[in-house]
């Protein structure tokens, strides 16, 4: 039987300046403290401690050995969703850090894979997101859907607006793919 682990977060090595690229103080950055470890920021305040493992494919592939992880299915933690922010600053955000995951994934051998970060305050930008992901995919690194899941977990929902999303999923929407 497959061992997969639906439920790991990444940080890339590196990204841009939020704060400056969007003009608004209080967003997160990495602040490297020594090789192999980092602090994760929002502003000026400390939110977590962090590991190449975050960053760093062939860590995490060795601890999914060490674990018995035949698959594992990384996201982006919440600290990086900006739902708080304007849908234009949310969009670009779930971009740099989906194109991130899909980098990551790349170089994990075929043993992991991504899900999809969405502007969840705009379900029309989220499907769009979601599209531009999964056609920016390989077979190698690519969006995953808890649909793709359903054998072995259980699918999450929430009601937005007139769509049901499963996970980003939209259903019956134009630009989203239907399942």
């Amino acid at each position: 039987m497959q061992v997969i682990d639906i439920h790991n977060h990444f940080f890339p090595r590196s990204w841009p300046d939020l704060a400056a690229r969007y003009g608004t103080p209080n967003w997160p950055w990495i602040k490297h403290t020594e090789p192999g470890k980092a602090d994760i920021m929002v502003g000026d305040r400390f939110f977590r401690h962090i590991y190449s493992a975050c960053w760093e494919p062939e860590v995490r592939l060795r601890e999914m050995d060490r674990d018995g992880i035949d698959l594992q299915i990384i996201s982006a933690t919440p600290v990086l969703f900006a739902y708080e922010r304007p849908v234009k600053d949310a969009l670009d955000c779930a971009q740099l850090f989906n194109d991130a995951a899909l980098e990551l994934c790349s170089r994990g051998q075929g043993r992991m894979k991504s899900f999809c970060q969405v502007p969840l305050q705009d379900i029309d930008a989220s499907c769009r997101e979601l599209s531009r992901s999964m056609q920016a995919t390989t077979s190698e690194a690519r969006i995953w859907t808890m649909l793709e899941l359903r054998r072995s977990c259980t699918i999450a929902r929430m009601r937005a607006r007139r769509c049901w999303c499963i996970l980003g999923i939209c259903l019956g929407r134009s630009g989203c793919r239907n399942t």
